[in-house]
């Protein structure tokens, strides 16, 4: 699998057809997912951030508090900028540079992370997708080989403040969504349990994942982007 950033296969929930996805080396419990899911949904309706302190003016570090079930809970997310991802082509680079773009890391990364590259529109080219953080916001960015690094597609769009999740090993939440790349058999074996399983496709596609869950596939089909769930 091609990618730029550090996998998250060995992190992510484990998908029955031998995907290479796994829990967080500190693998949670049923109960405590429930209950991480739980105050996850909390703050995704109820995150107002009450302070922030960044990492000089850089905002590679972000921490401070949101409320969460009327109370006061503690967050941090780190950022790693652009040039931490050398690989990615001058001009994706340059884009993500004018855009303000950080690369938002999970809690739970072992190494740089949610830069990927993959062939996602056909076999045989190379096209990017990136986690982008800019004034508040992440956006899931794809640069294909096909089109302008300048207008990415955006495939999806949130508040970063939406995408918290506790982290069992600090008590405090932390950013919880991160993408890879996935092969076409990947999809297919994560489809197995679909009543309708479609035929495997020949190029990949994004792997759209929270940490506690199994990951959502975004793939390219006939001109446009299929999100495909898999829970």
């Amino acid at each position: 699998v091609g990618k730029e950033g550090n996998s998250l296969m060995h992190r992510i929930f484990p998908i029955p057809a031998k995907l290479t996805f796994g829990f967080l080396a500190h693998s949670l419990s049923g109960y405590v997912l429930r209950g991480f899911g739980v105050l996850a949904a909390a703050v995704a309706l109820m995150a107002t951030p009450q302070q922030s302190v960044g990492q000089g003016s850089s905002g590679l570090l972000e921490t401070g508090q949101v409320s969460a079930g009327g109370k006061q809970v503690r967050y941090q997310i780190r950022r790693l900028p652009v040039n931490t991802f050398p690989n990615l082509p001058a001009s994706v680079a340059s884009a993500l540079t004018a855009r303000g773009c950080l690369i938002p890391q999970t809690y739970g990364a072992h190494g740089p992370e949610n830069v990927i590259h993959g062939s996602f529109e056909r076999v045989g080219e190379i096209d990017w997708a990136v986690l982008c953080s800019s004034g508040g916001r992440v956006s899931l960015l794809v640069f294909l080989a096909s089109g302008s690094p300048n207008t990415p597609l955006v495939l999806q769009a949130v508040e970063e403040a939406s995408r918290l999740q506790q982290d069992e090993a600090t008590g405090q939440l932390g950013f919880d969504w991160g993408i890879d790349t996935a092969t076409p058999k990947q999809v297919h074996d994560g489809e197995a349990g679909m009543t309708r399983r479609p035929p495997a496709q020949d190029h990949d596609c994004i792997a759209d994942s929270t940490l506690d869950r199994a990951p959502t596939y975004r793939c390219l089909q006939g001109g446009k982007w299929v999100a495909i769930d898999t829970q």
